[in-house]
Parts: structure tokens; C-alpha cells; sequence
């Protein structure tokens, strides 16, 4: 899936100015499932800025990407991992 985020990136870094990129979008992985789109952000609190300030800047690129609708899926890295006793 890493051509995938590259793609999807490609098109963000292009639609954005350097400093929205750089703080909020770069560090996203994407990952495509039964057209559902994950985006992985590296914690809750960017999950959540992304989710609600680029969901359809980066609905579009994917679309472009794609060429197919897709579902997007927000989450962060270890947000279903659980503590082993």
C-alpha cells in the first residue's frame, strides 16, 4: 500500500501549502479494504484534527487516486491494540 499513500500524498502536498502538509498530512498512512479507506494518523488528537479539517480534501484525493468512491475510516497507530497482562 505504500504506492497508494504516495499517490494520495502526492495529490495533498499539491492542494495544500507546505506547513499544513508538513504538521497534519504527511505522516498519515492510507490502507484500502473492500473500498474502505483507512487513514491511519499517528495519534488521537491528529486522527481527529484530520477528520474533521481534510476529510474531503482527502475523500477527493483518493477519488483521483482510485477512481472509485471510497468510505473513509479514520484511526491512529495502536488505537486497537490491546495491553497484554
Amino acid at each position: 500500500m505504500e504506492e497508494l499513500t504516495q499517490a494520495i500524498q502526492n495529490i495533498l502536498r499539491q492542494k495544500t501549502n507546505d506547513t499544513v502538509y508538513i504538521l497534519w498530512l504527511s505522516s498519515i498512512e492510507y490502507k484500502l479494504e473492500d473500498n474502505v479507506l483507512e487513514v491511519i494518523s499517528t495519534s488521537e488528537f491528529k486522527k481527529n484534527v484530520v477528520e474533521s479539517q481534510f476529510s474531503s480534501l482527502i475523500e477527493q484525493a483518493a477519488k483521483e487516486t482510485l477512481s472509485d468512491k471510497v468510505e473513509l475510516h479514520f484511526s491512529f497507530k495502536g488505537e486497537n491494540e490491546t495491553q497484554e497482562s
